[in-house]
């Protein structure tokens, strides 16, 4: 099964979903009975764990993908459309930005938005299957995967402390927890924020590559 899951698949849906079936289980013990029913094959039993691990990654990415306008607004604006508008700070120079937008422009033709346009350098970019855009989507993926995770993951240890294992720990282990997982969503948001313009900066190059080696049509 897993031979035929695919890079997006196992980074964006089985990692997560793994970590995520995990973090309950160390939550809520007591949860175990009813995730491994006593009775049914050991056999079995892995394949219920696997099916609950790809169902909950997928939960993880649809709760991401939901939540991708708030995370945009964190970063200060959809990374693709503050590329074409002024570059990426630190990642796409503001002169190659215009050019890229200018190429961009000719090909496609008319006055497109700079979505219409990032959706046209992504088209040209996969459907060419060279750079490295696909590994960074990916990479993006699983990042913003990760960072959803998180999110559940503190909610996952205030409830815990109320209603699961951490009733028994003391107010110094609570805050503990708190501010390390805290800590570590940070990390990944900015991870994530620089996996999102590594992957629009690789987009639009590329995509400026492919469409400079093709002639524009009424030439």
């Amino acid at each position: 099964m897993i031979e035929k899951l695919g890079y997006y698949d196992i980074l964006g849906v089985v990692v997560p979903g793994t970590l995520l079936l995990a973090l309950i289980r160390v939550c809520f013990p007591g949860l175990s009975q009813l995730l491994c029913p006593v009775g049914f094959p050991e056999a079995f039993l892995v394949v219920i764990l696997i099916a609950l691990a790809l169902f909950l990654g997928h939960l993880v990415q649809a709760i991401a993908s939901s939540a991708e306008p708030l995370l945009y607004w964190t970063w200060g604006g959809r990374p693709s459309d503050r590329a074409l508008q002024g570059g990426l700070d630190g990642y796409l120079p503001q002169d190659s930005a215009a050019r890229i937008k200018k190429v961009l422009a000719r090909a496609l033709g008319g006055e497109p938005s700079d979505h219409s346009l990032f959706l046209f350098a992504v088209q040209k970019a996969h459907a060419a299957e060279i750079g490295r855009a696909s590994q960074f989507n990916s990479l993006y993926g699983y990042h913003r995967g990760i960072l959803t995770l998180l999110v559940l993951a503190a909610g996952l240890l205030v409830a815990a402390m109320v209603w699961g294992q951490g009733v028994c720990w003391t107010m110094g282990q609570k805050v503990l927890a708190l501010v390390a997982i805290v800590l570590v969503l940070l990390l990944v948001w900015h991870r994530a924020k620089q996996s999102a313009f590594y992957y629009v900066r690789e987009i639009l190059l590329t995509a400026e590559r492919v469409v400079g080696q093709q002639p524009v049509e009424g030439e």
